[in-house]
């Protein structure tokens, strides 16, 4: 499970990561995968087990080892595995969204289906998105997020009200960066001198041969 919209860890430093719970698989799955990374910072592991909670932060190398989970919930964490008891997996997964960090609960995500359901619809709230946002303006899922989030940021407004809403077909993730880099070129074209029709008619075929031509439409 994770939060979505647009998330962008920070490119220029490590991930800060925390850890709540840590049993037998996130000590010999999640903790050394992630360890090995070099974009990942361990940060915090939170364990009742004050013995073993030692143990742990020593062989990880995490800066903060913690008996009570809401301490490391204050840590300002870009993300949160959630690997305790099934049975706090929603108590525990519930409070790390609502810090507005990305959540990572191993299954089961719940044992009842009905806080299952509480957790997806919380994830998709404004509260949710505005946590996740901590303040930066950025287009949402959500039009009642953006009015309030956006209202300092004309050219973010104009997207999400005017154009936006014109586009039937979004491309996938992994696509995206070459429609932005399209849309940055246009913009360039446009500030040195090229007409809009010329920049327009560029960006369009740079659309279309990442996205596919079927998939673009011009007016």
């Amino acid at each position: 499970m994770t939060e979505q919209a647009g998330q962008g860890m920070v490119a220029d430093r490590k991930v800060r990561l925390g850890f709540i719970g840590a049993g037998w698989w996130a000590t010999v799955n999640h903790m050394p995968l992630l360890r090995a990374r070099d974009d990942v910072e361990m940060v915090a592991v939170a364990r009742r087990d004050p013995a073993l909670l030692a143990r742990v932060q020593e062989e990880f190398g995490f800066e903060h080892a913690l008996t009570d989970y809401r301490a490391l919930l204050e840590l300002d964490l870009d993300g949160v595995v959630v690997s305790s008891p099934h049975a706090a997996h929603h108590e525990h997964a519930a409070a790390a969204l609502r810090t507005g960090a990305h959540v990572l609960c191993e299954k089961p995500m719940t044992l009842d289906p009905a806080q299952a359901w509480e957790l997806l619809t919380f994830m998709s709230s404004p509260d949710a998105l505005k946590a996740l946002l901590n303040g930066e303006a950025r287009i949402t899922a959500r039009t009642d997020v953006n009015k309030q989030v956006l209202g300092g940021d004309p050219l973010l407004s104009l997207i999400s009200q005017k154009v936006l809403p014109l586009t039937a077909y979004r491309p996938g993730e992994s696509l995206y960066p070459q429609v932005s880099a399209a849309l940055q070129q246009a913009t360039a074209d446009i500030v040195s001198g090229k007409s809009a029709a010329e920049a327009g008619a560029a960006y369009q075929k740079a659309v279309e041969k990442a996205v596919g031509a079927g998939k673009v439409s011009a007016s």
